[in-house]
């Protein structure tokens, strides 16, 4: 999902992106415990895996390559399809001085310089 603007304030920042009325995947997960949503197992595969094939571009594909550093259900947002898009992707180079250590987790891919470096 495109980044479509920030704003960035003294105590603060925001993130704007585009209106998706399906809300994200933790939204869907409340949803289906409160049983006000039904998600087949197709369906479920179908996410993770859209998931699995996002991480792959950005990590692997894109140019520049982005690490996300904050895979959560909340950064994961479903269109009308339940296809995913990634949010809150590559803000360490919009942002220089954010914190990633914050989220308690780096990928593997930080550590293995290799891995995620364009072969030629």
């Amino acid at each position: 999902m495109s980044l479509r603007a920030y704003i960035r304030e003294p105590d603060r920042f925001s993130l704007v992106y585009d209106y998706v009325p399906t809300g994200s995947l933790q939204d869907a997960m409340d949803r289906v415990r409160q049983s006000q949503l039904q998600l087949s197992w197709e369906v479920r595969l179908h996410v993770a895996l859209g998931i699995v094939k996002a991480l792959r571009y950005l990590h692997f594909e894109c140019a520049p390559q982005i690490l996300h550093f904050d895979l959560k259900p909340t950064n994961v947002i479903l269109d009308a399809e339940f296809e995913p898009r990634l949010t809150d992707c590559g803000l360490s180079g919009l942002l220089p001085n954010l914190d990633r250590a914050s989220s308690g987790y780096n990928a593997p891919e930080c550590f293995q310089n290799c891995r995620y470096e364009e072969t030629k």
